[in-house]
């Protein structure tokens, strides 16, 4: 299938919305990155990246990681994501004024437009734009990356006449790959989280303890083991109802607990069911509701307990 723009332009959708949904994520990270570029300490910028750290984890929790890596990408971009139309002249232009190798610079001045799209899709146009070497070994050469600055161009001229590509699809990722949608209900997540935070911040508050005096790393264990005992944990048999349609998942149908267990990329409450498919599948508990609201009510004996003066 030919580039077009209905895939960038889902992309850039779907952000906005996530965007919208997870301001605290989306805009706090934004905001840091307009404090990083200001800062001219090195502990102020170490400080700012160290933040930053923090919020990319949580969006990596919260199925949000590969949304913050195209806010980046977004918010980089040295030109307009969508161009207007672009003659062969005015892209050779461009190209010619952002080569760093003369060798590359000469190839490209005698193209023409047949010839250069023929050429994106080569592998000596991933040789000139840094991702392989050329020659045989021990006198292979490697080149710096010509078409960095001119790749949103390129890709729009490419979409703008029509073209497939095979070999260089992943330069051109957000114009050719749409990202998987986010689940809109790990905003849920991230309310239980903060909940449970300030009641343990409270309970931390009323005690009259020394804390420097703790064993942090033990102390982390055992509230890790108590959540995971209290909330993280769900019957073998219980009924739960799909609240998020997804493959293999129809919005308000209720579906057996098979088993479960905890990810350990991020996090989460993983369960196991038979979906529409008859297929023995997992996925996220966030995408359901337990019927009888029997861990609802486990969460809010948690946070009453931290509540307790």
């Amino acid at each position: 299938m030919p580039m077009s723009y209905d895939i960038i332009n889902k992309n850039l959708e779907k952000l906005n919305n996530a965007i919208e949904q997870f301001p605290e994520i989306f805009k706090e990270y934004r905001k840091l990155g307009d404090k990083a570029k200001k800062a001219t300490e090195f502990e102020e910028r170490t400080r700012i990246s160290s933040m930053q750290s923090r919020i990319e984890a949580t969006a990596g929790n919260l199925g949000l990681g590969e949304y913050i890596t195209l806010m980046k990408w977004v918010d980089s971009a040295s030109e307009p994501i969508i161009q207007p139309t672009m003659t062969w002249n005015q892209l050779k232009v461009l190209l010619l004024e952002n080569c760093f190798d003369n060798k590359v610079k000469v190839f490209l001045e005698k193209k023409t437009k047949r010839g250069f799209l023929s050429f994106v899709d080569s592998e000596l146009f991933q040789a000139y734009k840094g991702a392989k070497p050329t020659g045989r070994r021990g006198s292979r050469k490697y080149y710096s990356n010509n078409f960095g600055h001119t790749t949103l161009a390129i890709a729009n001229f490419l979409i703008q006449n029509d073209i497939k590509l095979l070999e260089n699809e992943f330069f051109f990722n957000y114009y050719y790959n749409e990202i998987k949608n986010f689940e809109c209900n790990a905003s849920i997540e991230l309310s239980i989280t903060k909940d449970i935070l300030k009641g343990l911040s409270r309970r931390i508050n009323s005690l009259k303890y020394d804390f420097k005096r703790m064993n942090i790393s033990m102390l982390e264990r055992e509230i890790s083991s108590l959540l995971r005992t209290k909330v993280m944990t769900i019957e073998k048999g219980e009924k739960i109802k799909c609240i998020e349609a997804q493959n293999g998942l129809t919005l308000t149908k209720v579906y057996d607990v098979l088993n479960y267990d905890i990810s350990l990329s991020t996090g989460s409450l993983i369960v196991f069911i038979i979906d529409d498919n008859g297929r023995n599948s997992s996925y996220n508990y966030r995408l359901f509701e337990n019927v009888t609201k029997f861990r609802d009510d486990r969460i809010n004996e948690m946070l009453s307990f931290l509540d307790e003066e």
